[in-house]
């Protein structure tokens, strides 16, 4: 996964849901932790900012250029460029 444009294209999500600047920071902040803890779940904004919960994302097979996850829990699903 190419997780420098997965991060962004989840924080921009976190923009689109509409989270203040401490769910931002607090999202963030679990993204860091689950990049630094092998077995962490990178966690979705959509459940993070909707349930107030850390929810983990699964990789998707790729669609052409596109890298692709989905939420175990709402199955929202993401893409971004696969760099």
């Amino acid at each position: 996964m190419a997780l420098e444009a997965m991060r962004a294209a989840l924080r921009a999500r976190l923009d689109e849901l509409g989270a203040q600047d401490p769910q931002k920071a607090a999202w963030l902040a679990l993204w860091d932790e689950a990049r630094a803890r092998p077995g962490e779940p990178l966690p979705c904004p959509v459940c993070f900012v909707q349930l107030n919960q850390v929810s983990r994302l699964v990789a998707l097979r790729h669609v052409g250029e596109l890298a692709r996850a989905r939420c175990e829990v709402c199955r929202t699903e993401f893409e971004w460029p696969d760099d």
